[in-house]
């Protein structure tokens, strides 16, 4: 993000809890990727940001909420049918 001169956004809730049990090594991957995609898809000069929220649930249940939003190039209409196939992946043209 820094060579590309992009703007990275974090606005991340303090938790309701000190620990969550979660595969922390998956979740991590997850994130990675998502967030990797968005500032290589996104232009010098753009934004990615970073939101993080939580909802209390029942009991010590929380829903975690994870927004990843930026300003590249985007997926079409019809490329959204089949984005998440695996090895899926848009041409522009």
């Amino acid at each position: 993000a820094q060579e590309k001169n992009i703007t990275v956004i974090k606005d991340i809730e303090p938790a309701p809890y000190d620990g969550f049990y979660a595969d922390g090594g998956r979740l991590r991957q997850i994130l990675i990727n998502i967030l990797s995609n968005a500032v290589k898809y996104t232009n010098p000069g753009g934004t990615v940001s970073f939101k993080v929220s939580f909802k209390k649930g029942r009991g010590k249940l929380v829903n975690v909420k994870y927004q990843i939003q930026d300003n590249g190039i985007g997926m079409s209409k019809e490329f959204l049918k089949t984005a998440f196939k695996p090895f899926e992946q848009e041409t522009k043209g």
